[in-house]
């Protein structure tokens, strides 16, 4: 066990610059926890509301839900008429959780925009236009990301859609929805703007070839994956100006851009699962320049039989001072993973017990950045990043983690 605690220190201190041996052992923490489930529900200590689908609508004509809260758990049915639970999909519920969002059928001409107010129990339907549900229909994709709307805010809406092929997102349209307290419930909902941002005419290199392009979370940038015979990169564009604020070196095969809140500082990696993988880290407030530290090959450090990373697609905390990954070798006990908070320098690995692979599967933490999900397997597991007990609680779908409208902040550890 003295060899694997050895190995991985050795490992975080290659992929983020520290010396092995020497200071990387202050900064890093071992832990590996238990299951803490008791019985088929998540427990009350974590902060929020969430949501879990408990039934198959299409064959029960309900949509049933758990709502936990640090009050308790409880069951609870949209009061949605037959005709409309055909005609809908894949829910997903505002930050604040009192209003949760229906997808409309893209192939139903009569759809409408669905919105439940859980509080009053009160369904209300907004009109949906032609192009919206043109551009619902595009956003049929594996990801369940995709398959759903985005809350921006618990009174916008966001619908992401692809390019033809499904490589990359096209445009996002934000409908605004306008939330007033009315003199009696429930909540009265009305349509807003709608804002679309397009990236379809963002410039290619000559002779490259467009693999994917994505927004970064504020439009202040567009990310594109881009290649050629023996290259293949990551480019960052200026939404603003459409001119190139960084291109990276030539890599195997980039993954996703991870963007700090901020969008200073972008993380990805690139290589397949299980192939030999490096981690990049760019930041774009000293002049778009890449953090050397974390280039380096992990396996040239620690010999040709390890293998290094894998599942190495990193995701912030919510409120991007912490990273989190998978990391794997042949040489450990348990594979791990590394929570790394960029603001004090600490590195925990927590034993990754349940071969659980971050990113993947859908990944998100919970309000206060202390707990991490992850969504696999028709269930939701829940780990604690400082202890390293899980939790787990079956799910049919991933519906939602609100913040709440009363969850007080919970500061770092």
């Amino acid at each position: 066990m003295t060899k694997a605690i050895l190995f991985i220190i050795t490992l975080i201190g290659v992929c983020f610059g520290l010396a092995p041996h020497t200071s990387a052992q202050p900064s890093v923490s071992i832990a590996c926890g238990a299951d803490q489930t008791t019985g088929s529900s998540l427990p009350s200590i974590f902060p929020g509301i969430f949501y879990n689908l408990l039934s198959y609508p299409r064959r029960e004509f309900v949509y049933r839900f758990e709502r936990i809260t640090s009050s308790g758990r409880e069951e609870i049915v949209a009061p949605l008429t037959q005709e409309q639970i055909l005609f809908v999909n894949n829910p997903t519920v505002s930050p604040d959780g009192r209003l949760m969002a229906f997808r409309p059928d893209p192939y139903d001409p009569d759809a409408d925009l669905i919105i439940w107010d859980i509080e009053t129990d009160a369904i209300q339907t907004l009109d949906i236009t032609p192009d919206e549900l043109a551009n619902l229909n595009r956003s049929e994709d594996y990801s369940l990301q995709m398959k759903r709307f985005v809350w921006q805010g618990s009174s916008r809406i966001v619908i992401q859609y692809l390019d033809e092929y499904g490589y990359g997102v096209v445009a996002q349209t934000f409908i605004d929805v306008d939330v007033q307290e009315a003199p009696v419930p429930p909540l009265l909902l009305t349509r807003g703007n709608t804002e679309t941002f397009d990236m379809s005419n963002f410039p290619v290199p000559a002779d490259y070839t467009l693999y994917k392009r994505y927004y970064s979370p504020q439009h202040t940038y567009v990310v594109q994956e881009i290649g050629r015979v023996g290259d293949r990169r990551l480019e960052i564009i200026d939404a603003a100006t459409h001119t190139q604020v960084f291109s990276s070196p030539s890599v195997l095969i980039p993954r996703d851009a991870v963007w700090s809140i901020d969008e200073t500082s972008v993380v990805y990696s690139d290589g397949n699962a299980g192939e030999q993988q490096r981690l990049f880290q760019v930041d774009l407030n000293q002049n778009s320049t890449v953090n050397e530290s974390l280039i380096e090959a992990v396996r040239e450090e620690l010999g040709a039989n390890a293998i290094p990373l894998s599942h190495l697609i990193p995701t912030f905390s919510n409120d991007g001072q912490s990273l989190n990954f998978n990391v794997y070798s042949p040489d450990l006990e348990n594979a791990y993973f590394v929570f790394h908070n960029l603001r004090t320098g600490m590195t925990n690995l927590v034993c990754n017990q349940l071969s659980l692979r971050v990113g993947d599967y859908l990944t998100f933490w919970l309000p206060g950045n202390r707990y991490f999900a992850v969504y696999q397997g028709f269930r939701t597991h829940v780990i604690d990043s400082e202890t390293g007990d899980y939790y787990i609680t079956p799910s049919l779908a991933y519906v939602g983690w609100a913040k709440g409208p009363n969850v007080p902040p919970v500061a770092d550890a």
